[in-house]
């Protein structure tokens, strides 16, 4: 398990043990934030629990994105989480994620990845065959 603020996050695998780690939601849907700093290193994590509908990740994308510090030098990164306990990515998604990563990358923040959790787990962004934006 990556440490906050020590360990550096470095595939979607750790981003996945470090959103797991918190206890399991409820039967009902939420919406996850994982910030990480420009070294990848974890330093928040927030949810946002029942959210309206599916566009609710497009909203959080940008109250997030309008809290971001825009003087920082450094690129900061985050990944999304929805937790969908009926449902699994839908093809909608595919717009949301492309919207959300315009958002962050005005805002000089990474889109790493954001995982739909349902009775799969799924990334939207693997339907653009956009590669995986995770650094070494």
């Amino acid at each position: 398990m990556p440490r906050a603020g020590i360990d550096h996050i470095r595939c979607a695998a750790h981003a996945l043990a470090v959103i797991n780690a918190q206890p399991p939601p409820p039967a009902t849907t939420q919406i996850t934030v994982l910030a990480l700093d420009d070294k990848h290193r974890a330093v928040g994590l927030m949810t946002v629990a029942d959210p309206p509908d599916r566009d609710a990740v497009v909203t959080v994308a940008s109250l997030v994105a309008g809290a971001h510090d825009r003087t920082r030098a450094a690129r900061d990164a985050v990944v999304l989480a929805s937790f969908r306990p009926t449902d699994d990515t839908v093809v909608s998604d595919i717009d949301r994620w492309i919207e959300c990563s315009d958002i962050f990358d005005q805002a000089n923040i990474d889109l790493l990845e954001w995982f739909v959790i349902g009775r799969h787990v799924t990334c939207p962004r693997e339907f653009t065959f956009e590669r995986a934006r995770w650094r070494p």
